[in-house]
């Protein structure tokens, strides 16, 4: 039995008799320049080989397989993360909020 053949019936053995699709969702969630692992990717370029970060931002760029050419729109890297701040950040008012990366972090100790 061939891999395609295995796959296939574990997949049909999954169906529960429902007509239509699944929701099927995908996109990115990027740290950004600054913080993520697009920022590490710089920072480790920019000490090796050194050069313009706008020109090693393009290079990662094209690289990583983050353009999609004939794709709008294109897949832009952010400065900072796209995801939300930490809740404590708004509850105590910090002063330029989403400056820090620690801004994008939330924990929560439980009592003891």
């Amino acid at each position: 039995m061939s891999v395609y053949d295995t796959t296939n019936s574990r997949i049909d053995s999954l169906h529960t008799g429902e007509i239509g699709t699944p929701l099927v969702k995908t996109g990115y969630v990027f740290g950004g320049w600054f913080f993520g692992p697009e920022g590490t990717i710089l920072n480790y370029k920019s000490q090796t080989g050194g050069g313009n970060i706008e020109d090693l931002k393009d290079e990662i760029t094209r690289e990583y397989g983050y353009l999609t050419e004939g794709v709008v729109p294109d897949v832009q890297i952010p400065t900072r993360p796209d995801w939300e701040l930490g809740k404590w950040v708004n509850f105590i008012g910090v002063a330029d909020a989403g400056q820090y990366p620690n801004d994008y972090w939330t924990d929560f100790v439980g009592q003891v």
